[in-house]
């Protein structure tokens, strides 16, 4: 019986593939890497300081871009 080594990469800040430490390690210890990325509710709904959004439109925009250009570095790398 083989056993292979899973590893769930939870992606929280650092969306970006090319200098992210974690997926690195899990790409030399790992054979198979599940990454991950939950969206938390508490950062973008509501409001924060001075009755303001707590993440405006241009941030949210910028947010799901970087999330999409991760889902396509990880499908390029066959991830």
């Amino acid at each position: 019986m083989s056993t292979s080594r899973t590893v769930i990469c939870l992606l929280r800040n650092d969306l970006r593939l090319h200098d992210n430490e974690v997926f690195h390690w899990a790409q030399r210890n790992a054979e198979h890497i599940v990454p991950l990325y939950c969206f938390d509710p508490g950062h973008y709904l509501g409001t924060a300081n001075y009755n303001l959004p707590r993440t405006g439109p241009f941030r949210l925009r910028f947010l799901l871009d970087s999330i999409q250009d991760l889902r396509t570095s990880l499908i390029q790398r066959g991830r």
